[in-house]
């Protein structure tokens, strides 16, 4: 959920003092976007009652991309993009690599101490129950009542896992269930869910506040 009139965008958005752009959209149909040092988008009409927290999601999840340049962490969903990340090639962005090895990762420094690198994690009953969960269909009048123990399964996985909390490269990310890696189980940019932050997103968001409110580095 995106707009290519950027010019009209700027031209409203200048009326007032700005950094960044929020779109909000008054539709009841899930979905936003974010681009990095562009703009993001977010639906702010949740029509089915009990998932409103899904709009809070959104718009934390859609500002993680465009302010901090943060990657989806995410490799099952129905809207993820096939071949997004060349192989060979390392991602830009700061919480997605494709180094399995501790001491080439790009979040090295944050790594726990001791962790198996790669990091184990319960992948196989994970994905079981998205790949159930993704079949479901969206704009079906059950959807929800259906998704709703899939969900609890899943972040229960989540939440359990071993080195949940943990700093490590967990296989799963960029919309690639293999060969890309991820600094955390679970966070806001991986789970449909109102989970924090990794450390790493963090400390990407921290780096890019400091950059605006001291671009001299003082």
């Amino acid at each position: 959920m995106l707009t290519e009139e950027n010019r009209i965008v700027r031209d409203i958005a200048a009326a007032a003092p700005y950094d960044f752009i929020c779109i909000l959209v008054n539709d009841t149909r899930y979905g936003g976007g974010g681009i990095y040092n562009l703009y993001s988008t977010t639906y702010t009409n949740e029509s089915v009652p009990g998932q409103e927290w899904q709009m809070d999601y959104m718009f934390v999840h859609e500002f993680g991309h465009s302010f901090a340049g943060l990657a989806d962490e995410y490799y099952t969903s129905s809207t993820a993009y096939n071949d997004f990340y060349l192989p060979g090639i390392e991602p830009w962005e700061p919480n997605v690599t494709a180094q399995a090895e501790g001491g080439r990762v790009k979040w090295k420094s944050m790594l726990t101490a001791g962790i198996p690198v790669p990091t184990p994690w319960e992948k196989g009953a994970y994905d079981s129950v998205e790949a159930i969960r993704g079949k479901l269909d969206r704009l079906a009048p059950d959807y929800y009542r259906k998704r709703e123990p899939l969900q609890k399964s899943a972040m229960e996985i989540l939440r359990t896992s071993q080195y949940a909390g943990s700093v490590g490269v967990f296989e799963g990310a960029g919309y690639a269930s293999k060969g890309l890696y991820r600094p955390s189980v679970d966070c806001r940019m991986f789970s449909l869910s109102l989970a924090d932050f990794d450390p790493v997103c963090s400390a990407a968001i921290g780096r890019m506040i400091d950059f605006y409110a001291d671009p001299g580095g003082k």
